[in-house]
């Protein structure tokens, strides 16, 4: 199935009948699993079987889905990844207590289990020039379940943990890690073929690769010395992005509408270390072993520990940064250039800075999450004819062009906090009791512009890098015409002029966040929404108490629209002015009623320490202790853990759940600032987490997606769907945070 009956396979999923006839007929008891299912026949004769679904019985309409449809989890083969070992060499030589040891070593043999693989793609079309304002419109993302398979870890070997139902056809892979060319993907499904193995999924019902989860599999992987893996997933990931001019939210054809936190350049400077860094052992090692030979009168091994094949991991650290520089480039220009990226007038400092947001390209239900968006959709209407009556004391008729309008801003509003990750939680909503008020649209996210200024700094220090070599000359651009920041084509711009661009984008960049989103005072950190900068700091200046300091998200709206609902927001689209505004404030359930400890005065989110693991204060910068101030007396510091936020809402990015890439996100930049009070911090947050997840290891055989901050050992809760096992981002996180900090308690 190729070309257009892919295309066709890809409309029937984004088609709210199809979907609304598969979920009514019962054969299915989660959205994704109908989305991640492969199509076995014609288009037309799938369409023509579903016409009589609606008139069976659910055992029927699962036989009949069944000669038409393979189940989820089919279009994966299992792979072994080359680089795996039940007992890598210089495995974690910090912990050496016993108890620990044997569960690290658990943990490191799930990898086999979340690895697969796919059919290579077809040849990468050109990147477009000029990004459109009409993404390719495809559905947004959640995931499926699997069958989970719990067998015991330990130091002995044996794997624990469960894994996708996917074709368990287990094949050890050859040199270099590149997906074997034949026919390993069932055609006609929604996963996205991508060229090197191993594709490692989170686990099970999320059965693709995902972006940002990338990141802490990746810190995983080097921490497990599979280096080729982690090399894998970063050119999987530049893959994606040079197919499809930005990197999806994940690899299937419903994530395209959308993409993630970028992470994208964390990973290549990790990658690109780690690689370094065995250059520089197997040069060590080279040494050594010629001087030993050279005793004996023998000639020393060649390429002695020198990359796979021969290449060297010298070699393939440049080649990594020739092949990522263009595709962070074009990264940036998605994330900067409309609709993410916006002015926005700042009326303390009556100053317009340049900065960004989440916002998807789709206006319907998430096909992944159909019945759920539906259903708040549904909630909307009821809500809104609800105060029309209040207000006019009856219901007049909506006007169906304004109803329609209202309905596909809600569902812009709903894949837009998919991409942000945080799906969903109070942060994005005007009334934190009601997932209809999500706007995230209106918010300029802290730790979003945090990464962009990562990209940025990693951007003008690759292109620097390059300098510095034998023949420096600019890399390959994607596309011919591919094009730098300002329509300056990269292949025009010097090294030296890419680097010096973009170290000061990120200095502007940095300037914008410390006067809109820095918030410092004493105690509760004086300053509303739309203040910061100077304004922030003079708020507490006199008083007694400890001083303090965070970022914190800016709320935006359409300059003269105050109050605008979500629908005049999106007809005003990515082309008005902007103005940061206060923060709408509605009251809700605060994390105190959960018998935790006192109400804040103000809402608090992991994010908004985030901006510290991406550099933006250097060592010795004097607000480190503002931070560190902040982060303790926060309410955010649980016995398990950094809870997402400090606001119960029953939404899974809210109080008490602990979601292990904050928690090490933050326990990192603590790590970074190399301040002896921070690095304190940081160890024992990185050891009540470690404390609380193994607890829950030993109880259930089992990494969790996520956990309940309020109990060690308590996994976490709440969302739309039920909480998942596996698991990939965990699974980094763990073993990282075990290789900075250790931990020896049993």
């Amino acid at each position: 199935m190729h070309g257009a009956q892919s295309a066709q396979v890809r409309a029937v999923w984004h088609c709210e009948d199809v979907l609304a006839q598969l979920w009514a007929s019962g054969a299915f008891d989660d959205a994704k699993s109908i989305v991640d299912t492969v199509v076995l026949t014609d288009v037309g004769a799938v369409r023509r079987a579903l016409a009589a679904v609606s008139d069976l019985s659910a055992e029927e309409a699962r036989r009949l889905v069944s000669q038409h449809l393979a189940p989820a989890g089919t279009d994966l083969h299992s792979f072994t990844p080359p680089d795996f070992h039940p007992h890598p060499p210089s495995f974690l030589p910090h912990v050496t207590h016993p108890a620990t040891r044997l569960w690290a070593l658990a943990v490191h043999r799930l990898w086999p289990r979340l690895s697969f693989r796919t059919a290579p793609p077809p040849a990468t079309p050109a990147m477009p020039s000029h990004p459109s304002p009409t993404l390719p419109s495809a559905p947004s993302a959640q995931a499926p379940r699997g069958d989970p398979v719990h067998n015991s870890g330990g130091e002995g070997g044996g794997d624990s943990g469960p894994v996708p139902r996917m074709q368990q056809q287990e094949k050890r892979g050859g040199g270099g890690g590149e997906a074997a060319d034949s026919g390993v993907v069932v055609q006609g499904g929604s996963l996205l073929a991508l060229p090197h193995a191993p594709v490692i999924v989170p686990g099970e019902r999320f059965r693709e690769m995902y972006y940002w989860d990338s990141y802490w599999v990746i810190r995983g992987l080097l921490v497990s010395g599979m280096l080729d893996s982690a090399l894998a997933a970063v050119r999987n990931l530049l893959h994606l992005a040079r197919a499809h001019g930005h990197v999806p939210n994940g690899s299937r054809a419903y994530y395209l509408n959308r993409s993630q936190p970028p992470l994208l350049s964390h990973m290549v400077r990790a990658v690109h270390a780690a690689l370094l860094d065995a250059c520089a052992q197997g040069e060590q090692a080279k040494q050594g072993g010629q001087g030993r030979a050279a005793v004996a009168g023998e000639e020393g091994p060649a390429d002695a520990a020198d990359g796979p094949a021969g290449t060297g991991r010298g070699e393939q650290a440049e080649r990594l940064v020739r092949e990522a520089l263009p595709v962070l480039v074009r990264e940036h220009e998605f994330w900067t250039q409309a609709p993410h990226g916006i002015a926005v007038y700042h009326p303390p400092s009556a100053r317009t800075f340049h900065l960004s947001r989440y916002y998807a390209m789709w206006t319907r239900p998430r096909p992944e999450s159909f019945p759920q968006d539906t259903e708040t959709a549904a909630l909307a209407l009821q809500r809104s004819r609800h105060h029309l009556r209040h207000v006019h004391h009856s219901c007049p008729a909506a006007s169906p062009p304004a109803a329609l309008l209202e309905r596909a801003a809600l569902f812009r509003e709903l894949a837009t906090v998919a991409e942000s990750g945080w799906d969903f939680s109070s942060r994005w909503m005007r009334d934190p009791k009601d997932l209809t008020s999500s706007h995230p649209s209106s918010v300029l996210p802290a730790d979003l512009n945090a990464l962009l200024f990562h990209l940025e700094r990693t951007i003008a220090a690759l292109a620097h890098s390059l300098l510095s070599t034998p023949s420096p000359r600019p890399p390959a651009t994607p596309a011919a015409t591919a094009e730098g920041p300002e329509g300056v084509a990269i292949s025009d711009m010097s090294l030296a002029e890419l680097a010096a661009r973009f170290a000061e984008l990120a200095e502007r960049r940095r300037e914008a966040m410390d006067v809109m989103m820095w918030r410092e005072g004493v105690g509760a950190e004086g300053g509303g929404h739309g203040g910061g900068g100077e304004a922030g700091r003079e708020e507490g200046r006199g008083g007694g108490g400890v001083r303090e300091g965070r970022w914190r998200d800016v709320w935006v709206e359409p300059r003269g629209m105050g109050g605008a609902d979500g629908a005049a927001a999106a007809q005003c689209g990515s082309h008005c002015e902007w103005v940061a505004v206060q923060r709408p404030l509605a009251s809700s359930t605060c994390a105190s009623t959960e018998g935790s400890s006192p109400a804040p005065s103000e809402d608090v989110y992991a994010s908004d320490y985030f901006p510290l693991c991406c550099g933006l204060v250097p060592a010795g910068d004097p607000r480190i202790d503002l931070v560190v101030a902040s982060l303790q007396s926060s309410s955010l510091l649980l016995p398990a853990g950094v809870a997402t936020s400090t606001r119960f809402t029953g939404q899974q990015w809210d109080y008490p759940n602990v979601w292990p890439p904050l928690h090490h996100a933050i326990c990192d930049g603590l790590l970074l600032t190399a301040s002896p009070h921070a690095v304190s911090l940081a160890r024992q947050l990185a050891h009540r987490f470690l404390a609380s997840a193994r607890a829950a290891f030993e109880r259930t055989g089992a990494m969790h997606e996520k956990y309940d901050g309020r109990h060690r050992g308590a996994v976490g809760g709440g969302g739309e769907y039920n909480p998942q096992v596996g698991f990939g981002w965990t699974n980094g996180a763990v073993l990282s945070l075990l290789d900075l900090f250790g931990y020896e308690e049993p």
